[in-house]
């Protein structure tokens, strides 16, 4: 019931992104290219990539990171909420965000904006990767939704989202019925970083039986080449798992779409009780195992 009032099929663009590395005008025109594409493909939500605005890399001092820094609100998101309000879109992309209130505090950090052109929420990185140190904190850690006239939808970056499923299910608790994954996943040789990019983002969906959109960074920058297959999963009963989009090129840059139907999750949540099953009574040790040293 609580859905009723919200619109029930949504189509979900998820961008391959070849980021120019450091050049955040250039990067900006490209995702406006995008968003246009989309929304003529009937796209209401737009994903781009973890750092798309900038590129991934760094040097041991995060130097590009922290000269790219920008506030939220900011001239990138201002540029990208045009968009969003003249095609009628949400869109979502990763940036170094510099704190308003402590300029030397930079975080790893995804925006939404929707289709108004204003921002509408910013997720900061709770779990950043090693390199990422070099020039961002770690985020709050608040996994909050942000409504939207679909629902509740909820952000996640990368390490976030692979390796801490907390979050998702946070996320999904508290009404996200769509997530969306903003990762900059590289290749490394003798990793099989592909598949298990993949079986992540679709446990993340089976776990909490949601759709979960994943785009990445693909192509080369300096050093690292980013593995893109971009992806859209989730339930499509009586399967747990589908893949509606992609995987994406995982050398190419492309665009994905996929349309959804809500009806599905609910279909799916009534005939599979993950969360009426849970068990929150035993779960006591998870509140207490920050005090246990794991290393």
């Amino acid at each position: 019931e609580e859905y009723m009032d919200l619109k029930n099929e949504v189509s979900i663009a998820a961008v391959n992104f070849r980021d120019i590395w450091g050049n955040k005008g250039a990067n900006l025109e490209k995702m406006k290219r995008f968003i246009e594409n989309a929304a003529e493909k009937g796209a209401s939500f737009v994903v781009f990539p973890e750092l798309a605005l900038t590129g991934y890399e760094d040097d041991e001092n995060g130097t590009m990171h922290k000269e790219s820094a920008e506030t939220i609100p900011g001239p990138s998101t201002e540029e990208i909420g045009k968009q969003a309000d003249k095609h009628d879109v949400y869109v979502a992309f990763g940036m170094p965000e510099r704190s308003r209130e402590a300029p030397y505090t930079i975080y790893n950090s995804a925006v939404m904006i929707g289709p108004e052109g204003k921002v509408i929420h910013v997720y900061r990185k709770a779990h950043p990767w090693i390199p990422e140190f070099s020039w961002c904190v770690k985020g709050p850690g608040e996994y909050e939704p942000v409504e939207t006239e679909f629902g509740l939808v909820g952000l996640m970056i990368c390490y976030d989202t692979y390796i801490y499923p907390e979050v998702a299910r946070i996320l999904a608790l508290k009404g996200a019925r769509l997530l969306f994954n903003l990762t900059a996943a590289p290749y490394y040789e003798g990793w099989e970083i592909v598949p298990y990019m993949i079986n992540q983002v679709k446990a993340r969906s089976i776990e909490n039986l949601v759709y979960v959109a994943s785009a990445n960074l693909v192509g080369r920058e300096k050093e690292l080449e980013f593995t893109g297959n971009s992806l859209i999963t989730g339930p499509n009963y009586p399967a747990t798992t589908y893949v509606y989009a992609g995987p994406a090129s995982r050398t190419d840059e492309e665009m994905i779409v996929a349309k959804l139907d809500f009806g599905k999750i609910d279909e799916m949540r009534e005939a599979i009780p993950h969360f009426k099953d849970r068990r929150p009574d035993t779960y006591g040790f998870l509140g207490s195992c920050c005090e246990i040293n794991l290393q």
